[in-house]
Order: C-alpha cells, then sequence, then structure tokens
C-alpha cells in the first residue's frame, strides 16, 4: 500500500518497526497507526503554519535520544562501529536516512570483505550491497 501511494518502503518499515519494538505485533498496529496518519492529513494546513524554528529544538531532542542506542555498539569491532557513524553522518548531510542506511551497509560489507570475514556474509548480504552501489550509480546522473 506504501508504494501504491508513493510512500517510501524505508519509512513504512520504519514505523512497523516502531510499532514492533512498542509491543505490537498484531497488524492492528499497523491499522492504528494508518489510521492515525489519515487523521493527521486534516491538521496538516495548522501544521504548517508553524515555523520550522518552532519545531527546530524539538527534533533536536529526538536526535539525541535516538543517539542512545550508540552505546549497545561493539567498539572493539571496525565493523559494528564505523558503517554506525558513516549511517549518521550520512543521513545528517543528505537529509536522507534511506542513503545513510545504504551507505552504512556497503561499508560494513566492504569492512567485512577486507578483513577476509567471509564466513559471516550470505548471499543476500553480496545481493544487497550490490544493489545499493547500482542505486548509488543511478542517482549520481551517471551516463
Amino acid at each position: 500500500m506504501g508504494s501504491l501511494f508513493t510512500i517510501p518502503v524505508l519509512i513504512t518499515y520504519l514505523e512497523s518497526g516502531a510499532g514492533v519494538e512498542a509491543g505490537g505485533r498484531s497488524g492492528l498496529t499497523a491499522i492504528t497507526s494508518a489510521i492515525l496518519f489519515l487523521l493527521a492529513l486534516l491538521i496538516t494546513p495548522i501544521a504548517l503554519m508553524i515555523p520550522a524554528g518552532a519545531t527546530a529544538p524539538i527534533l533536536v531532542y529526538v536526535g539525541i535520544s535516538m543517539l542512545s542506542g550508540l552505546r549497545n555498539l561493539e567498539y572493539d569491532d571496525l565493523a559494528e562501529y564505523l558503517p554506525a557513524f558513516i549511517c549518521i553522518a550520512f543521513t545528517i548531510f543528505t537529509f536522507n536516512i534511506a542513503n545513510g542506511i545504504a551507505l552504512a551497509y556497503v561499508v560494513f560489507l566492504l569492512i567485512k570483505l577486507s578483513t577476509r570475514r567471509l564466513n559471516e556474509l550470505t548471499m543476500a548480504h553480496y545481493v544487497l550491497g550490490i544493489l545499493f552501489l547500482v542505486y548509488f550509480y543511478s542517482i549520481a546522473g551517471v551516463k
């Protein structure tokens, strides 16, 4: 349904993941989220009247609270912390979380390959890495 309404797949996945993390395990969580998003369309004109400067502090707070997950990283392993840093940095610089995740995944794969830890990778890792590289090639505008 998300693709039908031109909603990026990653956003749909993140919203679903947030519902599961909050304890929702059934499809009712997704249906409730969809209904609430539809209701949010009714107040969109009012929300657009709020200047960006007024919402910036709360977005900074949300961003800082999301960083708490970094304490769970294994900082002894380069393949763990470097992709996480690249994901955060690239997301900030491109204003696109999908680009951050894609680049972090490619870096993760390259680190695993360069450190010869091939036994930790499956064929799906390689396929996804190649698809991300094709994605970056396609958005680069190279002809």
